[in-house]
C-alpha cells in the first residue's frame, strides 16, 4: 500500500547545490572541462584586443565562474588563466626576441613560464571562490568580485608586480566606465565587471534569475549616473599647455 499524500501538496524536492543546476543530466568528462576552460580563456583574452567590445565583457568571465561547479575548480581555473595569458600577451615573446636578442624558442618558453605563473591567480580565484560559489546567495555576490579584486592587487605587487590587463580595461569602451573610475578607481570597475558577469553566471547556473538581475542592475545604474555627474560642471578659462614625457 502506497503512503497517502495530501491533495494540493507537491512532493518536496531538494534544491540542487548552487551552481549545479546547469549540470543536471549532463555528465562532463575531464577533457570537456579542459576544453571549456580553454575556450573561456580565449573569450576573456578577446576583450583585450584593439577592437572595442561593449556587450561581450558582460559575459566573458562567465565560463570561469561556471568552472567553480567542476570537480577540480582550481585546476581548470589554471587552464583558463594559462590560455588567457598566452593569448592576450604574445607581444612579450616578440619583444624578447626583437629587443632582447633571444632565440624565438626561448622567448616563447619564457612567455609560457610567465603565463603559468599568472594562471595561478586564476587557479586561486576558482579554487578559493568555489566555496563561496557553492554557498550561493549574497555571500557569493559580494565575496567573489572582492576576491577577484584582491588577487588583482596582489598580482600588481607580488614579485615586482604584473599589473597589466586588469579586468577594468575590458570596460574602457563601455559608456560611463571611465567617469566612474574617477570615483572608484580601476579596481572598483573590476569589481563591477565581475559582479555583472557573476549575475549572468548565477542566472545560468541557478535558473533563478532574481539575484542575477540584481547583480547586473547595479553597474547598469551606476554607469549612466557616473557618465552624468562624475565630471561635475565644466569650467571655462584660458587653455593650459600640457606636455607628456
Amino acid at each position: 500500500m502506497e503512503p497517502h499524500q495530501p491533495e494540493g501538496r507537491a512532493a518536496a524536492t531538494p534544491s540542487p547545490p548552487f551552481g549545479q543546476a546547469w549540470l543536471r543530466g549532463r555528465p562532463v568528462t575531464t577533457i570537456a572541462w579542459v576544453a571549456f576552460a580553454a575556450a573561456g580563456g580565449l573569450l576573456w583574452a578577446a576583450q583585450f584586443e584593439p577592437r572595442a567590445y561593449v556587450i561581450a565583457p558582460w559575459i566573458a568571465l562567465v565560463p570561469l565562474l561556471l568552472l567553480m561547479s567542476s570537480p577540480r575548480p582550481a585546476w581548470f581555473g589554471f587552464v583558463h588563466g594559462l590560455v588567457y595569458w598566452l593569448a592576450s600577451t604574445p607581444w612579450i615573446a616578440s619583444t624578447l626576441e626583437t629587443y632582447g636578442q633571444l632565440p624565438a624558442w626561448l622567448s616563447w618558453a619564457l612567455l609560457g613560464l610567465l603565463a603559468a605563473y599568472l594562471g595561478l591567480f586564476h587557479a586561486a580565484f576558482a579554487g578559493i571562490g568555489a566555496r563561496l560559489w557553492r554557498r550561493g546567495g549574497w555571500a557569493a555576490l559580494v565575496g567573489l568580485p572582492a576576491l577577484w579584486v584582491v588577487l588583482e592587487l596582489l598580482r600588481g605587487w607580488l614579485i615586482s608586480g604584473f599589473p597589466w590587463n586588469l579586468a577594468a580595461y575590458a570596460w574602457v569602451d563601455v559608456p560611463g566606465a571611465l567617469p566612474l573610475s574617477s570615483w572608484v578607481g580601476p579596481w572598483g570597475i573590476s569589481y563591477l565587471l565581475v559582479l555583472a558577469n557573476l549575475g549572468v553566471a548565477v542566472a545560468v547556473a541557478r535558473r533563478r534569475p532574481r539575484l542575477g538581475a540584481i547583480a547586473v542592475l547595479v553597474p547598469l545604474v551606476l554607469l549612466p549616473l557616473a557618465g552624468r555627474f562624475a565630471h561635475g560642471e565644466a569650467r571655462s578659462g584660458p587653455p593650459q599647455p600640457v606636455r607628456l614625457l
